[in-house]
């Protein structure tokens, strides 16, 4: 395939802000405001062989083993630049699926000095037994790599971290693990799978539910349940929801405020904040085990109690 140089417009903090009525105008850049990054395809391939999932890599001019990779070209169709990167360690009629899974910077790709990684990762059909290393790729096991260079760790975390997503959020998996293994592998958390940490990425620090940035501060129980009733369209009971708040506060994410709702038509219910810190303790905890620290030890009263005089 062609290389092409893609072009990138990035906004500096000193750009121009325009008004309302030429919003729509074209603001011209300064060459210090444009950067120009190759852009490539990475699919690495994970599948069976004898029984450990093992993921394929080809080796580069140095004799260094990487990511299967593409240079992505001006006409080059994504979708079919991922099959193409796949195909250097799996034949096409082996290859299940292709998903894409990110995208990340990477600086240490020769002999491009910076480039833009869409990463996708593929499944192939299992091989009964390890085959013999040739010069095009061979399979390694995701607990026994061979030397990789960080950026291509961090890509093969990316692309791992969907694959899981993709293993959690089957409904045939949903249907057949137990609830506390999904709780405790789907929450987001370290501790997902053994084999991540083999590929020896360290997981950034997982940001705080995105509904809470929807939510007032503090906000009162009812409007986080009518908010995940309105999006997933389904109506939530009341009093499991309430159990479930309950246990969530114990863990410390919630803190239960010793304040009540006011000036509302129907009976006050008390009102809760997001606690970050709480949240951060119980994330590096796995949330598994409930935070140390002082937090309001306060029992919260039911949905809508009514304010003691």
């Amino acid at each position: 395939m062609d290389a092409h140089r893609h072009t990138i417009v990035l906004d500096g903090p000193d750009a121009p802000h325009e008004s309302a009525p030429r919003a729509s105008a074209r603001v011209e850049r300064t060459s210090q405001e444009t950067a120009c990054f190759p852009i490539e395809t990475i699919t690495p391939v994970f599948r069976l062989v004898g029984a450990k999932i093992s993921v394929g890599l080809v080796p580069d001019p140095a004799g260094n083993f990487v990511l299967p990779a593409i240079l992505l070209g001006e006409r080059d169709d994504p979708k079919c630049a991922s099959e193409s990167a796949a195909q250097q360690v799996a034949a096409a009629r082996e290859i299940v699926r292709i998903k894409h899974a990110g995208v990340s910077m990477r600086d240490d790709r020769v002999p491009l000095s910076r480039s833009l990684a869409v990463v996708s990762f593929a499944v192939a059909k299992p091989q009964l037994a390890e085959q013999p290393r040739s010069g095009s790729g061979a399979y390694f096991p995701l607990e026994q790599l061979p030397p990789l260079s960080d950026s291509d760790r961090q890509l093969l975390g990316i692309a791992f971290g969907a694959f899981l997503d993709e293993v959690l959020g089957d409904a045939l998996t949903r249907r057949l693990l137990p609830r506390g293994v999904l709780h405790r592998k789907t929450d987001g958390f370290d501790g997902r799978s053994p084999l991540a940490s083999r590929i020896g990425v360290n997981r950034a620090e997982t940001p705080a539910p995105v509904l809470f940035g929807m939510l007032p501060d503090p906000f009162p129980m009812s409007s986080l349940r009518m908010l995940y009733e309105h999006i997933l369209g389904v109506p939530l009971d009341r009093g499991n929801f309430r159990r479930q708040f309950l246990e969530v506060i114990d863990l410390g994410p919630l803190v239960a405020l010793p304040i009540f709702q006011r000036g509302v038509p129907h009976r006050a219910g008390q009102l809760f904040t997001f606690d970050h810190r709480g949240w951060e303790r119980w994330s590096h905890a796995g949330g598994d085990i409930a935070s140390t620290g002082a937090l309001d030890s306060r029992q919260p009263a039911a949905e809508d109690a009514t304010l003691a005089p």
